[in-house]
């Protein structure tokens, strides 16, 4: 038996004593098995509800503000921040302004080595790929929106790269390397902090 499973026993007159095994549910927060599947789900809802604000145009009020100046958002725009992977770059759309920077593999998003050997820009599951942030690249957060109306209330970063490879000087959206919602913070296995000049 695992770790999550119950012997259990009981006693049925007419049929005798039965024993059987009952499987304890998992906790899905706490099992390392289900963490990658937990951030696919979280990247497709919040995905869903970046590109849904159309489908309520017209009847439902959907707002961007810059809340850079906001003191709960400030204190993370300026900084600089260095990747502990290598990123892909693309477009939600091809026709979509923005360009997103997120873990390769997740959802609509290919593995490293589907892209190997491939010529940039290319199309994936109706987004456009337009390259390979390397490990050890740098970029700075410039301005934090917030997003507000159905389907939900969420905040994402927008920053420039600094150090790339042919990169430097492109605007992303890199919000996809952290957890979302109203607060999202860069995850700590996939981004590190540069720490300021004299500090």
């Amino acid at each position: 038996m695992t770790a999550n499973e119950v012997r259990e026993t009981a006693d049925w007159s007419s049929y005798g004593v039965v024993t059987w095994t009952r499987r304890d549910p998992v906790s899905l927060d706490n099992d390392p098995a289900y963490r990658p599947l937990i951030g696919k789900v979280l990247r497709t809802v919040l995905m869903t509800a970046a590109l849904s604000g159309v489908l309520f145009a017209g009847c439902v009020t959907r707002t961007e503000t810059d809340v850079s100046n906001d003191p709960a958002y400030s204190s993370v725009v300026g900084k600089d921040y260095r990747t502990k992977g290598d990123f892909i770059l693309y477009r939600f759309k091809k026709n979509d302004p923005e360009i997103q920077l997120e873990e390769p593999g997740v959802t609509h998003v290919p593995e490293l080595k589907e892209v190997a050997g491939k010529k940039f820009p290319f199309d994936y599951e109706g987004n456009l790929i337009l390259g390979v942030l390397p490990a050890g690249s740098q970029f700075k957060v410039t301005k934090v929106m917030l997003v507000q109306g159905p389907p939900m209330n969420y905040a994402y970063f927008e920053a420039v790269i600094t150090v790339g490879k042919s990169f430097e000087g492109w605007k992303i959206v890199p919000s996809w390397l952290g957890g979302g919602g109203l607060h999202p913070k860069f995850k700590p296995e996939l981004v590190e902090e540069i720490p300021a000049a004299g500090k």
